[in-house]
């Protein structure tokens, strides 16, 4: 810290270089006993020797855990059917408040293009979109 100050170089660059130099007892520095792994500084360093040694079974276990997950959620959903283009359907406006369109185009991720009485078109999500008895007889109609 002294010699980083006489220098007038930042003493916490120092204090990093300080902390990633291995100790001769442990052979591991304290950065990597404390994180696993070496940290970036300012000198080079190989990218080998900055990524955790148990970096692949730690992505694998994650992996399995999402794909158990994904199970577990699976076993209570349904299919929700696509509703087709031209069918009268009422769609979420507000809260509380449900309103007469019609479905004018299917978009990826489950999502529907409405047209309004009054013209405007919005994008819903499959969720605040559902089948209306009512027949579509056009935009003056409403």
């Amino acid at each position: 810290m002294l010699k980083s100050l006489e220098s007038g170089s930042d003493p916490f660059l120092a204090l990093l270089e300080r902390r990633n130099c291995p100790s001769e007892q442990l052979s591991l520095s304290p950065v990597q006993l404390l994180m696993g792994r070496r940290t970036r500084t300012p000198m080079p360093i190989a990218g080998t020797q900055l990524s955790m040694p148990t970096a692949p079974t730690a992505k694998s276990a994650l992996t399995d855990a999402k794909r158990r997950q994904a199970i577990y959620y699976n076993r209570s959903t349904k299919h929700r059917a696509t509703i087709p283009v031209g069918q009268t359907v009422r769609f979420r406006h507000d809260e509380h408040d449900w309103r007469k369109a019609e479905v004018v185009r299917i978009l990826p991720h489950r999502s529907y293009e409405v047209n309004l009485a009054d013209g405007s078109r919005r994008r819903r999500t499959s969720r605040h979109v559902r089948f209306s008895m009512d027949s579509y007889r056009g935009p003056w109609f409403f």
